[in-house]
């Protein structure tokens, strides 16, 4: 009899269900709760249900040895292509007739210089799109910021993750957020947001923004309707002090001839 999947945890099986009444989600759980078991487990609903395909964009170093593996481990029925440079590969795999196709963060340009039509040859009807650490998209001038918010409206279920989405300014949930409900709640002009949840302060000559005092009341509540978050501190309290696992990394050929 073949090994069975493992169950999930509790708070895991929370986000799970709040995946299947909101095709738009914001997951701001803390590292370490495990998002990627439950997001696994949500795709392969959607995929059950009416989703065509499945795009993960995550760091390089998160495309085997946290998606990969979870996706084998939660979701072993699931078929998986990675997206790795050069572009050859990339193409490739983009072309495969597979669930998931797992790219790495940066590639968002190369995606974005394909242009929709082509992706929706590929992707399908109703595509869903996983964007993991989406505070590497926080920055709204950034071209690989411009290029998911460009991508962004092609696919019919939108997920961004991170625990750690905005550290410094509400400010930077604006792209994340855009990325996921197209501007439905923070608005889709950086620069009002902004005017709205920042005043401007002269610091020794210079002019330095820095968050209202409402900010983060008024922000969280903006965006309260598609976001779930669970603290480790809160439903990871059974977790020893210690954990020994072995991770793999793939590395690259450059890499390998170092």
């Amino acid at each position: 009899m073949p090994n069975q999947p493992p169950k999930l945890w509790e708070h895991q099986r929370q986000t799970l269900a709040f995946s299947y009444d909101h095709p738009l989600v914001f997951d701001t759980s803390s590292a370490g709760t495990g998002k990627t078991a439950a997001w696994a487990r949500s795709m392969q609903h959607r995929l059950e249900a009416d989703c065509s395909r499945v795009v993960v964009l995550c760091p390089k170093s998160l495309m085997y040895s946290a998606w990969g593996e979870d996706l084998e481990l939660f979701t072993p029925d699931l078929t998986i292509s990675y997206a790795e440079a050069p572009e050859d590969n990339r193409m490739k795999a983009l072309r495969e007739d597979t669930n998931v196709l797992v790219v790495n963060s940066d590639a968002v340009r190369w995606m974005a210089k394909l242009g929709k039509r082509e992706l929706k040859r590929h992707l399908g009807r109703k595509p869903m799109m996983l964007v993991d650490e989406s505070a590497l998209f926080k920055n709204p001038a950034a071209s690989r910021t411009k290029a998911l918010i460009y991508l962004s409206n092609l696919f019919e279920y939108r997920t961004a993750m991170s625990g750690t989405a905005a550290p410094t300014s509400v400010t930077e949930l604006w792209s994340q957020v855009r990325v996921v409900d197209g501007g439905a709640r923070l608005g889709t002009r950086y620069q009002l947001f902004r005017s709205l949840m920042q005043e401007s302060v002269n610091i020794n000559g210079f002019k330095v923004w820095t968050d209202v005092p409402e900010a983060r009341v008024l922000t969280h509540a903006m965006i309260r309707s598609i976001t779930i978050g669970h603290k480790f501190s809160k439903v990871m309290k059974n977790v020893p002090d210690m954990e020994k696992r072995k991770v793999y990394y793939h590395l690259t050929d450059k890499h390998r001839a170092l």
